[in-house]
């Protein structure tokens, strides 16, 4: 008989998937679905929504970290709309980030 799928004797590892390769933590299976769909590109190749859903993950990161701690000293246990409000007032980097966006929360004076 031949051996022509075995290399040498050599065992393949266990597959594993292109999320569980990337160490992300959200799924970008969503995000690739929609960049196809969206007509963003001409091209989108496999790596292109690993990359997205990693820029996601660190902007997340940095939102959610400052609004966490004004939270916590507020003594919430949830953050809520006012908390993200003041963190990116107080953050010059998420100030400028959302310079653009309307804010609906505009009106609203924090009260620490």
């Amino acid at each position: 008989m031949s051996d022509r799928g075995n290399k040498g004797g050599q065992m393949r590892g266990k597959s594993r998937s292109r999320f569980s390769r990337a160490g992300q933590k959200c799924r970008f299976c969503h995000i690739e679905r929609l960049l196809k769909k969206g007509n963003y590109a001409e091209r989108v190749t496999k790596n292109d929504p690993i990359y997205l859903a990693a820029v996601l993950d660190y902007l997340v990161a940095e939102v959610l970290e400052p609004s966490g701690d004004i939270a916590r000293a507020n003594l919430w246990n949830r953050i809520l709309p006012r908390h993200l409000q003041i963190a990116f007032d107080t953050e010059e980097e998420l100030d400028k980030l959302i310079y653009e966006l309307p804010m609906s929360l505009d009106d609203v004076l924090p009260n620490i």
